[in-house]
């Protein structure tokens, strides 16, 4: 990992942080995938047919 000049003209460090999420997900019954963080405490949904391949930007991977 080194020090760049980012893709909008800004000066970029690199650091390593000891960051992480776990998300455990389930498909359920209705199509619909079941979204739970380890740490939130919470749930959320996401309908399965609402879901839309975003074709690639310029910036993307």
């Amino acid at each position: 990992m080194g020090n760049h000049t980012d893709y909008n003209d800004g000066l970029v460090l690199g650091v390593g942080l000891e960051v992480g999420a776990t998300v455990t997900a389930w498909l359920t019954g209705d199509r619909q995938l079941l979204l739970r963080p380890e740490d939130l405490g919470e749930e959320r949904t996401a309908k399965l047919d609402a879901l839309r391949l975003v074709e690639a930007s310029s910036w993307a991977n």
